[in-house]
This record gives structure tokens, sequence and C-alpha cells, in this order.
């Protein structure tokens, strides 16, 4: 990871500044410039997900397109993601039916090098033409609070470079007791995680626009749970670089359609996918909004 950190501070050499951008909102996805989305899909072995995952490459051309939780490892995982149609990838492997994580993208529009890859985490640096460089780093935290402490050990080292720093996935881990509705209460120590990690890496929670959860058992009859476990965090750089960033967490109706076309065939109520979550950036340059010097 240090040999990854002293690459990025190698590259923070650019002069960069922007200009104001006008305000943007959420029907007009198609028409950005640049975005990222994160699917926390729950097993990308189902035969829905190469459906899904075509569709929403096809309807809204994500530049980067994080997939978590793929639970898959080894030659069938890279068979598809090659079928996904990108040609740059970073890939955690999943261990046994348990975690994995993919960050795909195309080299033709953006270039990313990772600077550290764990069992829970991708850190990579982010470059686009004539924009400073950034960090993204993609995590899919364990719900085991002791292998999360390593999660957020990562996180910490990351948080001391001095530049734009984006942290997007699943922390596993609530902020704030609103961050959950039904069920129990969850504790101050619970509670308090998240906030410390935040505190220590002078990072913020992204606001998001849309449904405030992004997850849910599914239950009924009053034992239905929801949370918010997935979170953009960034630090003080990012929010400057990227102003009008919008993130909108949400089920896409296209594919909430497929979804149930799909439990109705197999004979189930419903099929275990997590919400699509998207975090829309605007950094593409000759675009109309954005101007670099």
């Amino acid at each position: 990871m240090e040999e990854g950190m002293r690459r990025l501070r190698n590259q923070q050499t650019c002069n960069w500044s922007m200009l104001p951008m006008e305000e943007t909102h959420n029907s007009q996805f198609n028409s950005f410039p640049m975005k990222v989305m994160m699917w926390n899909c729950r097993g990308v072995g189902k035969p829905s997900f190469e459906i899904v995952a075509r569709d929403l490459i096809h309807n809204y051309k994500p530049t980067i397109f994080i997939i978590l939780e793929t639970r898959l490892s080894g030659g069938r995982a890279r068979d598809i993601v090659q079928r996904l149609g990108y040609n740059s990838s970073l890939i955690v492997d999943a261990l046994g039916f348990s975690g994995g994580l993919w960050m795909l993208w195309n080299k033709e529009d953006v270039d990313i090098k990772a600077t550290s890859i764990s069992r829970w985490a991708i850190h990579a640096v982010v470059n686009v033409q004539r924009v400073k460089p950034w960090t993204l780093s993609s995590v899919y935290a364990s719900p085991n609070p002791i292998l999360r402490a390593v999660v957020s050990d990562e996180l910490k080292k990351v948080s001391t470079l001095d530049c734009p720093i984006s942290i997007l996935g699943d922390f596993n881990v609530l902020a704030k007791i609103s961050d959950k509705k039904g069920g129990v209460i969850p504790s101050y120590n619970h509670l308090r995680e998240l906030n410390d990690l935040m505190n220590t890496c002078n990072l913020i929670t992204k606001d998001a626009a849309g449904p405030k959860f992004t997850w849910t058992n599914k239950q009924i009859n009053g034992k239905n749970i929801q949370e918010k476990l997935d979170r953009l965090l960034t630090n003080d750089d990012w929010n400057f670089l990227f102003p009008n960033c919008q993130m909108v967490p949400q089920m896409i109706k296209e594919v909430q359609a497929v979804l149930e076309f799909f439990a109705e065939l197999m004979g189930v109520s419903w099929l275990p996918f997590a919400n699509i979550f998207f975090i829309t950036t605007i950094i593409w340059q000759n675009c109309g909004l954005l101007g670099m010097a």
C-alpha cells in the first residue's frame, strides 16, 4: 500500500481548476458524462444476474461499475466479467460463498490503478484527463466487527493521502439510529464504530436522494427491517473537486420488473438482489458543464 501511496503523490503535479457547473437532476442520468454504479448483487452466479447487469450497462452506461458480494471466484468469475463487455477490471475473489468484489471500467474512458487490494476492499487511483487524480476505495465490510476493524485500518491509511478521497460500499454498520427501521434499536457501541472512523479520517457521508434504506430483510407482518448499510464517504478535497455529485440509491423500475419476472418464473415471491446504488459524479471535460484550465 505504501508503494501505491507514493505513486499517487507523484501524480499530483498537474494544475487544475473548475468552472461553475449547472444544477443537475436525477432524471438526467443518461446525459451525465461519468457515472459510478455500485450494485450489491448477492451472487453473480444466478441465471438472472447477467441479464440484469447487461441491461443496466446498456441503459445507464456506468463509467465504473462496482459489483459487491459476487460470491464467485476463479475462471468462472472472470468469464462473467469478460461477457459484461468492460476491457479492464480489478477482481477480489470470493472466499467460499462469501464476499467477492469487482471494479470494472473501459481503459479508453478512465485510467484506474490499484494501490492496494484486500479481501474486503479495492483501493485505487482514478485518473481522468486534465483532472486531479483522486482515490476511490470500494468496500464490502464483514458483518463481523473484528474483521471490519481490518477494513477500518486500511481506510485510515488511505485517509493520510493529501488528495481527494471517496469511499464507496457496504459498511455493514450504521451511523445513527435513524439508519434503521424495525427490529432491535442499535447500540451506542455499534453506532460509534462508523462515526469514530469518519472523525479519525476526516470524512463525511454524502447525502443521497431517493430511498433512504439500502437493505431489507424482505419480511412482512411487523417483522420487516430496513437499514442504510451502503454509503459514500468523502473528504473535503473530493467535495470541492465534485461539488455537484449526485448519489441516488434506488431499485430501478426496469430492473425490478426483470427481477419480478424471474421470481415468478422460479415460483418464489422475491429474488435476493440488493438495491441498485448509484453514485453519479460529473467530472468529464468538454461536456458543456465542466471546464478545465
